[in-house]
């Protein structure tokens, strides 16, 4: 039961819950855009990064998805 009170533990005014929920969209957001600059402009990123950038954003996922489902336990 330790995780309810770190969800909603508040970090610049706002529940970390909801940091790690814009930390989330963030990082899948910039490994969609990796990819389109990539394959649509002259801006040559390495595919390793669009795949390190969505590896990253998927962890922020599970843990804000922990997280949020320990309101109702």
């Amino acid at each position: 039961m330790m995780a309810l009170p770190l969800a909603y533990e508040l970090v610049m005014g706002k529940p970390i819950i909801f940091w790690l929920g814009i930390l989330t969209a963030l990082f899948l957001f910039s490994a969609g855009i990796v990819m389109i600059l990539t394959f649509h402009t002259k801006y040559k990123f390495p595919v390793d990064l669009h795949h390190k950038l969505a590896l990253v954003g998927l962890a922020f996922a599970v843990i804000h998805i922990i997280l949020a489902l320990t309101i109702y336990l």
